[in-house]
């Protein structure tokens, strides 16, 4: 075995490739998949004098295929973005997820767009089934709060820590409650629940202030199942009262 046998066996292809502008690079995919067994991509292009590492957009293609949903709205790709941006590689408004470098920080680059696409990998794992429009629900929740409590003063990205170690995000506080919102899933709630007991698990976080926006507008019997469960570890919040009080405010001004 030596250096060229051992990238012949690992990578699962890599050919080279022009654009429709002229450029010439390579295709790598990468020996790691997605949930699916398709290879991670890592297109390599020369756009002198820098280097472009992109995916072309195929990651977000893949997760929109395996049922995600998730090309035609931007305000899906946060919670992705979020797991990619750490390591270095943006994604664009186009949704590619790419990375430039300097032709002598090649190594460099690749390393850290590897790390991204794996990064993504993971995020694919751990949403797979969940739906993600959590985030237009905690928008629309905001919305109506920031009226029922105008005098609350409102932060943005507080992070806790569970009893496992791992961070869990909440969109915003108001007035030192935290605040996050669930679909009305069977998948949705149980992840809720479980970063829920994960956080209570830690002694100085037991008495901590957490509501939950639950959509309740789509499934009743469903959402009401969720409350039962989100309320023995948070206060739950009905998305349709929030609006219905938000309806009388704006009636009664």
């Amino acid at each position: 075995m030596n250096c060229h046998d051992f990238a012949i066996h690992v990578l699962a292809e890599c050919t080279s490739i022009s654009t429709h502008t002229g450029e010439t690079g390579i295709f790598v995919a990468l020996p790691a998949t997605f949930v699916d067994g398709e290879p991670l991509p890592m297109y390599v292009i020369d756009r002198g004098p820098k280097i472009q590492i992109t995916d072309g957009g195929d990651t977000l293609f893949h997760l929109h295929n395996i049922g995600f949903r998730i090309l035609g709205d931007k305000r899906r790709w946060s919670s992705l973005k979020e797991a990619i941006e750490p390591f270095g590689p943006k994604m664009n408004d186009s949704g590619e997820i790419e990375f430039w470098t300097d032709p002598a920080e090649l190594h460099e680059g690749v390393a850290r767009y590897t790390a991204a696409l794996l990064s993504a990998a993971n995020w694919e794992i751990e949403h797979f089934g969940q739906p993600l429009d959590g985030t237009a629900l905690i928008e629309e929740a905001k919305e109506y709060l920031s009226v029922l409590r105008p005098t609350a003063t409102i932060r943005e990205n507080i992070v806790l820590v569970g009893v496992s170690g791992k961070s869990y995000k909440f969109p915003f506080s108001m007035d030192g409650v935290l605040l996050d919102a669930m679909s009305s899933s069977g998948a949705s709630s149980n992840s809720m629940v479980r970063r829920l007991v994960d956080i209570r698990a830690v002694p100085s976080q037991q008495a901590t202030d957490i509501e939950i926006v639950v959509e309740d507008r789509k499934n009743t019997e469903r959402s009401e199942q969720d409350i039962r469960l989100i309320e023995l570890l948070a206060k739950p919040l009905r998305i349709s009262k929030l609006r219905e009080a938000w309806q009388n405010s704006a009636t009664v001004h």
